[in-house]
């Protein structure tokens, strides 16, 4: 097991080459070096987290929906760069993730967590890495292809850091060139290590939330008391770095006694329970964010086969839709609830054809207006009509390759092709009987 005894991030020089296949951005950055912090002291190799976890806790944009997309295409552009490792997943899907680091033996520069305390933003961050890996004078233009962005930007967040003191510069000097026009050399900057942030409770601009310290009631390090599953969920979730280093240094006492005789304490049942109840709040708040998506949408919702969850525009092919989502209200209970409405079961045991004609239907209508129950009622009953229509023009004696639906006006079932076989020989065999009777 290794210890960690020093607390920085190996941030490499090949991040910030302009033209190298290491290249990151703001978010790519920000996001690695989040993930390197948030190591445990036992499982200093590697951290386990999801998608949900990060949301909550990383912000690069206000709308949640946004915020997710950034950090899966953060994630999935260090995993293709090889600076993360870990199993390719759809990583939307809320799983839990193992992601382990690519090891820097030369040709980095030691970050120090206070990087993090002292940027209120991806790109301040990014600044302060810059300036120490650098370590020479950089010009406005060189600014804006490091932070991926516009010199005029570049040069108002530098002014803008220069101003409240976390950085200092050394202005150029100012030269008069061969042409006989003034110039002046490029500025260089380095780290202010006596700046402290002020407190702004009103920054709604955050990325990372500031240490907090864990107030939730818990038994880590209480004498006689007995660790519970929802002491390791308050460690799992706790923001509270030096909470958390003293409870992995219980952790790391318990599984690993040293005195004689003692048996080791296995966390692991407590573990996935603790993961258990991480994921399903994780997925509770994932059910939360698409029913305020659905009722807040000016179009109907549609969820794509990719699982993506967007509102039905005229760029979106009906075959690439598995169900709508939909509000409905329920008078009994007086609340309003999300809906599905699968695709697939709408057009179950129809012919080609008949799908098309549905799909074609179906989009035509959600385009004029957002789904409901109504709608619902709708789009069944032209299903229906075309499946009724094509049972009447078939006979008895056809080929039939699969399924197909009757509907009476009323109700709709279901006729195989040896349903239908034995319904007629059933019919013969009662005409043969009734002439036998007459015949009598």
């Amino acid at each position: 097991m290794a210890k960690n005894d020093e607390r920085f991030i190996p941030v490499a020089n090949a991040f910030f080459d302009r033209d190298g296949k290491s290249k990151l951005n703001p978010r790519e950055l920000y996001l690695y070096s989040y993930l390197h912090a948030m190591r445990s002291f036992m499982y200093i190799d590697y951290t386990i987290t999801n998608l949900g976890l990060l949301s909550s806790q990383v912000h690069f944009v206000k709308k949640d929906k946004d915020n997710r997309k950034y950090i899966c295409e953060a994630l999935t552009s260090l995993r293709d760069k090889k600076i993360l490792i870990f199993d390719d997943v759809d990583i939307r899907k809320e799983k839990c993730i193992e992601i382990r680091f690519k090891t820097f033996i030369r040709g980095y520069e030691k970050i120090p967590y206070s990087f993090f305390n002292n940027t209120t933003g991806i790109e301040e961050y990014m600044v302060l890495c810059a300036i120490k890996i650098r370590k020479r004078a950089i010009s406005f233009d060189e600014w804006a292809c490091i932070l991926d962005c516009s010199s005029k930007h570049a040069k108002t967040k530098i002014l803008e850091m220069v101003s409240i003191g976390i950085i200092n510069v050394s202005n150029g000097k100012y030269y008069v060139n061969d042409q006989g026009e003034w110039r002046q050399e490029t500025n260089e900057y380095e780290v202010n290590d006596d700046f402290t942030p002020e407190d702004d409770d009103n920054d709604d601009d955050l990325v990372i939330d500031s240490v907090e310290e864990e107030t939730r009631s818990n038994n880590w390090g209480k004498t006689g008391a007995k660790l519970t599953d929802k002491d390791f969920y308050i460690y799992l979730t706790s923001k509270d770095n030096k909470f958390r280093t003293k409870c992995e240094n219980i952790i790391n006492k318990l599984e690993n006694p040293t005195k004689l005789g003692s048996k080791p304490f296995d966390f692991t049942r407590m573990r996935d329970m603790a993961q258990k109840r991480i994921d399903d709040e994780s997925r509770g708040k994932k059910q939360s964010d698409e029913k305020e998506f659905v009722e807040q949408s000016q179009n109907t919702v549609v969820r794509l086969k990719s699982n993506e969850l967007v509102e039905f525009n005229d760029g979106i092919n009906i075959s690439d839709v598995r169900e709508i989502l939909y509000a409905t209200y329920n008078e009994d209970t007086y609340h309003q609830y999300v809906k599905s409405f699968s695709i697939n079961d709408l057009l179950d045991g129809c012919y080609a054809e008949t799908k098309q004609s549905v799909r074609e239907q179906l989009s035509s209508m959600i385009k004029e207006s957002k789904f409901d129950d109504e709608m619902k009622r709708q789009i069944r009953s032209f299903r229906d009509a075309i499946v009724s229509k094509n049972n009447k023009q078939r006979r008895y004696d056809e080929e039939w390759e699969r399924d197909e639906f009757s509907f009476d006006g009323q109700n709709m079932s279901n006729l195989s092709l040896q349903s239908r076989i034995r319904n007629q020989n059933v019919e013969n065999k009662k005409n043969k009987s009734d002439l036998s009777d007459f015949l009598d």
